[in-house]
């Protein structure tokens, strides 16, 4: 039962650990203009020159691959919610338990449908909602 507090935990840690990785993926990017600017402006430290661009480019580089992954879909934390659920969820409850917008919860549950890995589930059906059964989420479960 511990585990599963765990997963859940994780699971609503979302939103968190996305705006932490872009703040942080933010001041990378400003980091490496601040060093492009410092060789240019020639202050009397050791960044300037080929020294400035050597620094600045990694990190803006990282700056952006952080910032680009923020905006993938959480289909690993969707998963993960699944099999808390027994692999039975709804576009609601998943927006719901990813505390994510209808629409992302939509996408990713036609990201799962169309790799085959979530079907519509006809004996759980509940009023005006489809669930939707995602297969694989057994291994999982503890």
């Amino acid at each position: 039962m511990a585990q599963n507090e765990n997963v859940l935990e994780y699971v609503k840690s979302l939103n968190v650990r996305r705006k932490r990785r872009r703040m942080m993926s933010w001041g990378l990017i400003i980091l490496g203009v601040v060093t492009y600017l410092d060789a240019g402006w020639r202050f009397p430290i050791w960044l300037t020159g080929i020294w400035a661009f050597a620094l600045g480019t990694p990190l803006i580089i990282i700056g952006v691959v952080l910032l680009f992954s923020t905006y993938k879909l959480p289909i690993r934390e969707a998963l993960l919610f699944a099999s808390l659920r027994q692999g039975k969820v709804s576009v609601p409850t998943l927006a719901m338990g990813l505390d994510i917008t209808l629409e992302t919860a939509e996408l990713i549950v036609d990201h799962l449908t169309q790799k085959g890995y979530a079907q519509v589930s006809t004996e759980d059906m509940e009023e005006g909602v489809i669930v939707y059964k995602i297969s694989g989420v057994e291994k999982f479960l503890p």
